[in-house]
């Protein structure tokens, strides 16, 4: 930078200043907003342990660098990354007779006590920190074939303790340089690998708890199929009493339906949601495998015709499960009243009876219709004053999905049958 004045028509006086140090300084300063930008978006599977080495060596104008990262206990380390000659790499880790990436270090305290309580510790050479297993002849021998001369290990610090160390070596005839530039990208990489092990640990936790879920999910599964099971033997024992049968049946199908719904949930990516649709398809073609009547009733389960319907079917396990038992109750009813075991078929033996549950999602409201082509209901039924523990049931579990629930029937012989029209919101608490 050069300053001049004109102090006559024949003479100038100048100043110059060398601003070299100021230059560079400034770009360092510089590296270090582009590092920083790096280091806030590394992720546990992005981290390039070696990029931020190299960075700490250009840093400091070291020769060589490596990145230690300690243990969970904080004593014994492993080296993560190198930077430097890539020959003098190798050459190095031929003296030693190992890489040393990946290389784990025993916990040494003559190295602890060397490095004492400075965040940044300077040693006159390579010797100063020999251990049981870095002999003073190794180094010596290492410090002489690439004229190593300063050692420099500047600590990576975090709030709860000691992250790592860049560790630092440079030609006889080099020295530490922009120290304090050198801690603040230490703190930096403190900070980032403080994150990363907690994101680390957040994940592993939520792959635990989902793996734990999916256990206990399949134990609820094969506990209810071992109910169902033993409901079914129980109903058959008592065969020779409807009433008790019926009672058994009726249980066994409530059981069935969360046992289906658990089998969703535990083959599902999506823990805690599933497919309404899906979840009725399979339930519904079950419950009527229950009865009899079955191979004469066409049993149809789908989406109104609307193909965005499905896609926004996704309910909360605790609805899906409500929904189950309702829908459940509804169907079990329509087989065991609308039709009989010896419902009538047509001249080539085809079903004559139908029974359709229609599932309609919109962006507020899902409704649900159970419609069959039976007798339809009795004259004096009144959904308000239910007399059956079903058809009670099935208000209170109206009520818990907030929604609303009507029964229609007709008994004349042009179009008999019963409907049933569920309506609940799309959103919890809607």
């Amino acid at each position: 930078n050069v300053v001049a004045t004109a102090i006559s028509q024949e003479r100038f006086l100048g100043f110059a200043e060398d601003i070299t140090d100021r230059k560079i300084a400034e770009e360092a300063r510089l590296r270090l907003v582009e590092v920083a930008t790096e280091l806030q978006s590394c992720t546990p599977g992005t981290v390039d342990y070696t990029r931020i080495v190299e960075t700490a060596r250009s840093l400091s104008e070291a020769a060589f660098a490596a990145l230690n990262l300690f243990d969970a206990d904080g004593r014994s380390f492993t080296t993560v990354a190198v930077a430097g000659n890539p020959d003098h790499i190798v050459r190095v880790s031929d003296f030693l007779g190992f890489p040393l990436v990946g290389r784990r270090w025993d916990h040494d305290p003559a190295r602890e006590a060397a490095l004492g309580e400075d965040r940044t510790a300077v040693f006159p050479s390579l010797g100063s920190l020999t251990s049981a297993g870095f002999s003073a002849s190794l180094a010596d021998r290492i410090a002489g074939a690439f004229d190593f001369g300063e050692v420099v290990i500047t600590r990576i610090l975090t709030t709860t303790g000691t992250m790592g160390d860049f560790t630092l070596l440079y030609t006889r005839a080099q020295h530490l340089s922009n120290r304090d530039q050198l801690e603040l990208y230490a703190g930096m990489v403190g900070v980032t690998l403080a994150r990363l092990r907690t994101e680390e640990q957040n994940a592993q936790l939520v792959q635990e708890k989902e793996t734990l879920l999916k256990e206990v999910q399949h134990r609820i599964k094969n506990n209810m199929n071992t109910m169902t099971s033993l409901l079914s033997l129980q109903a058959h024992q008592v065969r020779a009493t409807p009433a008790a049968s019926e009672v058994l049946n009726d249980v066994r199908s409530r059981f069935q339906s969360m046992e289906i719904l658990y089998d969703r949930l535990y083959r599902s990516d999506a823990l805690g949601s599933s497919s309404l649709t899906e979840y009725l398809q399979t339930l519904v073609r079950q419950v009527a495998d229950l009865f009899p009547a079955t191979p004469q009733v066409t049993v149809t389960v789908d989406s109104g015709g609307e193909a965005a319907s499905q896609e926004r079917c996704v309910l909360d396990a605790k609805r899906l499960s409500t929904v189950g038992l309702i829908v459940n109750e509804l169907v079990t009813n329509a087989m065991k009243y609308a039709f009989s075991r010896d419902q009538p078929s047509d001249a080539a033996g085809a079903a004559r009876g139908t029974l359709a549950v229609t599932i309609v999602c919109r962006d507020e409201s899902v409704e649900i219709r159970v419609q069959d082509d039976g007798p339809g209901l009795p004259e004096d039924f009144d959904p308000e004053n239910p007399g059956g523990f079903g058809t009670t049931m099935v208000q209170a579990m109206v009520a818990q999905l907030n929604g609303a629930i009507r029964f229609e029937s007709s008994h004349s012989p042009e179009s008999h049958g019963t409907l049933v029209v569920l309506v609940f919101p799309q959103e919890v608490g809607g």
